[in-house]
């Protein structure tokens, strides 16, 4: 290759910054327990968690802290959905502040689970 075509080259960074200000929420699903509705529509416990979508349990993580002291309900409204990873954890981004106060009502063990969901862990900033 001749010297030209080497300078018009552009080699990608080795490491990028995909998400910037964003933290990740891990969930596992809560023990199920088998009712005759179940049962009677064919799905059992896992079925049930596989269809829930990222935007759903975002929004069932808000509603159910919502409630919590104000600061907490002040950042949830601030904060978006930035991903999803498979099979139960959310990304979420805003302003630094706002994700700093949802580490640390995680770390004084007051966050809430959203319905049929247990919280395993609250991430460090992407």
């Amino acid at each position: 290759m001749s010297k030209s075509k080497k300078d018009g080259l552009q080699r990608a960074p080795k490491s990028a910054i995909v998400l910037s200000n964003a933290v990740a929420i891990q969930f596992t699903p809560a023990c199920v327990v088998d009712t005759e509705e179940d049962r009677g529509s064919g799905r059992d416990g896992k079925s049930i968690h596989q269809h829930v979508t990222a935007m759903e349990l975002f929004e069932a993580f808000r509603r159910e802290n919502r409630t919590l002291h104000s600061r907490v309900s002040e950042s949830l409204e601030e904060l978006r959905l930035a991903g999803w990873i498979e099979p139960f954890t959310i990304l979420i981004k805003g302003p630094n502040e706002d994700l700093e106060i949802i580490r640390e009502t995680w770390r004084r063990h007051l966050l809430r689970s959203p319905n049929k969901f247990s919280i395993r862990d609250v991430g460090k900033s992407l």
